[in-house]
């Protein structure tokens, strides 16, 4: 985890747009695996499309590179706003099932209401063994803070937001980064002349 991320008055710019009212988010489904919103990147604004196209950069790739020892071969990139209520269950990855990825989350929260303290109610991601339930760790995001998970091929997630409070959402950049091993195809040839 890597906390204060961005410079505080860079935290205020980016903060007065991602929880702007003006921005078009949609609705994230299948609601059996999850429900959130997100923004299309045609609607994204200047500002946060500036956070993205950061992300995608050769710089950061090698920062990663750096931080992780892993080689990235390509990104996706998905800003998503959490709201009490809103979910992803386990198994409902995000399309990249089958695939060893470096999951980096960067967290900006924003609450005009009074929030519980209670952990149990508050926004959760759970990384655990596929197919067994099992917990291997949780991350409780914090505001302006880089979460980096190394998810491998046998791990599934899932996300939980309890907490039901006016005005309080997260919104987060999540950039899933594959790992240049997926792609490390040789072409093996036969002959068939020869038995």
């Amino acid at each position: 985890m890597c906390e204060g991320f961005f410079k505080p008055d860079m935290v205020d710019y980016l903060s007065n747009h991602v929880f702007s009212n003006a921005l078009n988010w949609k609705i994230r489904g299948p609601l059996n695996k999850r429900k959130y919103k997100y923004l299309d990147s045609k609607d994204l604004p200047e500002s946060i499309l500036s956070v993205v196209n950061l992300l995608k950069t050769e710089r950061m790739f090698q920062f990663f590179q750096d931080c992780t020892g892993l080689r990235f071969i390509a990104v996706n990139i998905e800003v998503q706003r959490w709201h009490g209520g809103h979910y992803m269950v386990s198994g409902g990855n995000d399309g990249l099932d089958g695939y060893n990825i470096l999951s980096v989350y960067l967290f900006f929260s924003q609450c005009f209401g009074t929030m519980s303290n209670s952990n149990k109610d508050d926004l959760h991601y759970v990384f655990e063994v596929k197919n067994t339930l099992t917990p291997k760790f949780a991350c409780k995001p914090q505001h302006n803070t880089i979460f980096m998970v190394n998810r491998d091929s046998n791990m599934d997630s899932y996300v939980k937001y309890c907490k039901v409070v006016d005005g309080h959402a997260w919104t987060v950049v999540v950039a899933n980064y594959v790992i240049h091993k997926d792609f490390d195809c040789r072409p093996l040839l036969f002959r068939f002349d020869q038995q």
